[in-house]
């Protein structure tokens, strides 16, 4: 938690035209393709400072694999107070499952179990730091395995306890494998949406709604957010 001034925020890089985040802050992360939102949603993950620690569900890509995008210059990370619960199932690339601190989940549809293996990896993770900022990667893949009654209830209860824990939420999700009711709904419980996508000028561009503001104006992003596919993932 938050030790302290009141005055404390979670910031983010430079070139990315989002206000500094309020202690107990969700925020939804969406594109048109997966791609974007993914992208985005690791380096606003990963903007913290050396006396927050970072924990992450993995739904899309295995932990190894998401360890991999998260060891780039523009990312910090500091692997002591790292956690990350794989939630990604058993496939042809086991190997790259990761149990560090957590056992692997069964499937993206195995929230009881997510919820289990997370409150563990929390109490670790949250003793090596005053701060935590937390990731989900992906809503769309819970969504692929468990309907949107159990997802929201889930969201529902992560989002209270990172509200009551004064952490940082991040949670991504594909925009064309969600209807708008189905983001519309899971953006309730987030403070703010922040929408992400390509510009006719081939930049990416950025826009946040705000749940007790109108709409704010796309806002070309002065920051390489990456766009390669992410094996594993549903795009």
């Amino acid at each position: 938690m938050p030790q302290g001034s009141e005055a404390f925020r979670y910031e983010f890089q430079p070139g990315i035209p989002l206000e500094a985040a309020a202690p107990g802050t969700n925020l939804l992360v969406s594109s048109p393709s997966g791609v974007l939102a993914r992208e985005l949603a690791l380096d606003l993950l990963t903007a913290g400072s050396s006396a927050e620690s970072l924990l992450l569900v993995a739904a899309d890509l295995g932990g190894r694999g998401l360890l991999e995008r998260l060891d780039r210059p523009t990312r910090s990370v500091d692997r002591s107070r790292l956690g990350i619960v794989d939630c990604t199932g058993p496939g042809d690339r086991d190997e790259e499952r990761f149990t560090t601190h957590a056992e692997p989940i069964s499937n993206p549809g195995d929230l009881t179990g997510i919820e289990v293996e997370f409150s563990v990896l929390y109490e670790k993770i949250a003793a090596t730091a005053d701060n935590v900022r937390i990731g989900l990667l992906s809503l769309s893949s819970l969504l692929a395995h468990a309907s949107l009654r159990e997802v929201s209830r889930f969201v529902h209860m992560l989002t209270g306890r990172i509200i009551a824990t004064d952490d940082l939420g991040v949670f991504a999700i594909d925009a064309s494998l969600a209807d708008d009711r189905t983001v519309e709904t899971l953006s309730h419980f987030c403070d703010r949406h922040v929408r992400v996508r390509t510009g006719d000028d081939g930049g990416v561009e950025l826009r946040v709604d705000e749940r007790t503001a109108e709409s704010g104006a796309w806002t070309p992003l002065d920051h390489a957010v990456g766009g390669e596919d992410w094996d594993g993932a549903s795009e």
